[in-house]
């Protein structure tokens, strides 16, 4: 199977990227579609392909994570890739990633979407289906870093929701393949750290203020799509005040936060979609 890794940058850690680099390159070829600002920003980045090869696309701007994955998944394609691998800038792969990928896939008969274990900085599994026991457990939600997508499936499904622009793409395309007759597993043989947030409070990990912005909107939004499930709605629907009134009591830049959350849930009943109206750089950190 022929695979090619996919990356979206967007302010990243270079040391971290040059790292993630060195590591994907013997294992597949990778393309980075990269949301940087600034001319010298996107420069940096593409210094970081120099040494170990890729291809580069400018997305002059940030366009999203679901546009940037099109477009790079759409190069994929044309270079005849079988499957992509969807990776974060910010996690630094295991060296046998795409071998034990390649292998529950393969296992699986090719019809299902197959994900990277999801763990936290002290190594718990964090998907939905850490209850579930076995070697390559059935999930209900799909995290797009080490998601292993087919191309027939991906075809099938459709591309990611570039509306959304940055929380819940991953999901809402997810619940997608389930509703086309896909099922989403886990491999357990290899795994992910994935970063939640950018602070802790109480045990609770918080984001920038301004994704307060993205993830109310966009939750309320997929609230209204059918193929939606409905534990997931019924959860989130404590989950949402709940945040508001932990950000209100014990969170940094609680008004800031607030005024994110509340924009969020007013465009959502607009039904706005895209990015933040006026994004300012130290506002728009991932």
């Amino acid at each position: 199977m022929n695979i090619i890794a996919i990356i979206v940058t967007y302010q990243s850690n270079l040391q971290v990227l040059r790292e993630i680099i060195r590591v994907l390159t013997k294992q597949c070829y990778l393309i980075i579609a990269d949301n940087s600002l600034a001319p010298a920003d996107r420069q940096s980045v593409e210094d970081c392909l120099m040494t170990d090869g890729g291809a580069y696309i400018p997305m002059h701007g940030n366009r999203g994570i679901g546009a940037a994955q099109n477009k790079a998944i759409a190069l994929a394609w044309s270079k005849g890739a079988e499957a992509v691998l969807l990776l974060d800038d910010d996690s630094i792969p295991p060296p046998d990633l795409i071998d034990h990928l390649r292998i529950c896939a393969q296992r699986l008969g090719g019809h299902a979407v197959v994900g990277a274990n999801a763990v936290d900085s002290l190594g718990r599994e964090i998907s939905n289906a850490r209850h579930v026991p076995g070697n390559m457990p059935e999930c209900r939600d799909m995290m797009s870093s080490g998601a292993l997508i087919r191309r027939e499936i991906f075809e099938r499904v459709g591309s990611f929701d570039e509306s959304l622009f940055v929380d819940g793409v991953d999901f809402d395309w997810g619940w997608r393949a389930r509703r086309a007759g896909i099922a989403l597993h886990l491999c357990r043989a290899t795994s992910i750290q994935h970063r939640l947030g950018e602070g802790d409070v109480a045990g609770v990990r918080y984001p920038s203020p301004v994704r307060h912005y993205f993830q109310y909107r966009n939750i309320l939004r997929l609230m209204g799509r059918s193929y939606v499930p409905w534990r997931w709605r019924l959860s989130q629907m404590i989950k949402l005040p709940t945040k508001l009134l932990l950000i209100a009591a014990l969170m940094p830049q609680k008004s800031r936060r607030l005024q994110f959350a509340f924009a969020g849930i007013w465009d959502a009943m607009l039904g706005r979609s895209g990015p933040w109206p006026a994004p300012r750089k130290s506002d728009t950190k991932r």
